[in-house]
């Protein structure tokens, strides 16, 4: 009975093995190859900072996987992912790519600041310590969509993130006579940015047909606070 057992146990746990080998997505990921950096300086106060990574993929099927930032002192480190299923035949042509990184400046000292990107380096200056005592935040998920007129959509993940970094958050004076700051979003539809208390209007850039109902819309920033506006984009695609 007990050897019955023992094998039934065995068998199991073999069938769980060969399900999860057959159910896994096999996924190759190793640094994105980056050829160059620009450090971008917004005029806005605070003062925001951008670093536009360029690259090149070796196939079709490689993209941006996960882009991490942290900062060491005076220095700020990005890793961008690059992945690429390992069980489909893609072609072998170099497919360049762009990404824009924001960097959390926000509180630093006037002074030179280094910037690395897998390795590829460069530095910016802050003419003055970007500190503010009355600033609180803006932040949201943009959704954007249809991105193709075929649904489930058949884009490449690189492709979509390239729909979500043309798109913009535009931060203007409550009367729009003044643009504040434009703000970049990240591959998942995430944005945040640091304001001084005031009313501003928030709206986006429109590419094509693009158009919400969530903007323009005007907002209130408080001390300490944070204004959460989501935004979904309807490009207009069928």
């Amino acid at each position: 009975m007990i050897a019955l057992s023992m094998i039934l146990l065995v068998a199991i746990a073999s069938l769980s093995a060969i399900w999860y080998l057959v159910t896994r997505k096999s996924v190759i990921e190793r640094p994105a190859n980056v050829k160059s950096i620009e450090i971008v300086v917004l005029e806005s106060f605070p003062v925001q900072v951008n670093v536009v990574a360029r690259g090149e993929f070796p196939d079709s099927c490689t993209g941006v996987s996960d882009i991490t930032a942290r900062r060491e002192g005076p220095g700020f480190f990005v890793t961008i992912t690059a992945s690429r299923p390992s069980d489909i035949v893609c072609a072998q042509v170099i497919t360049p790519f762009e990404r824009t990184i924001p960097l959390d400046v926000v509180g630093l000292k006037k002074g030179y600041y280094t910037v690395d990107v897998n390795g590829v380096r460069g530095t910016f200056e802050l003419q003055t310590d970007n500190m503010m005592q009355d600033i609180g935040f803006l932040e949201g998920k943009v959704e954007i969509g249809p991105l193709s007129p075929v649904e489930p959509c058949n884009l490449a993940q690189d492709q979509i993130a390239q729909a979500y970094e043309a798109r913009k958050i535009i931060i203007y004076t409550s009367d729009r006579s003044v643009t504040i700051a434009t703000v970049s979003i990240d591959p998942s539809g995430n944005y945040r940015v640091a304001l001084a208390a005031g009313k501003y209007l928030v709206d986006i850039n429109r590419i094509g047909m693009d158009h919400s109902n969530d903007v323009p819309r005007e907002i209130v920033i408080e001390r300490g606070e944070t204004v959460s506006l989501d935004i979904q984009i309807d490009t207009g695609i069928r």
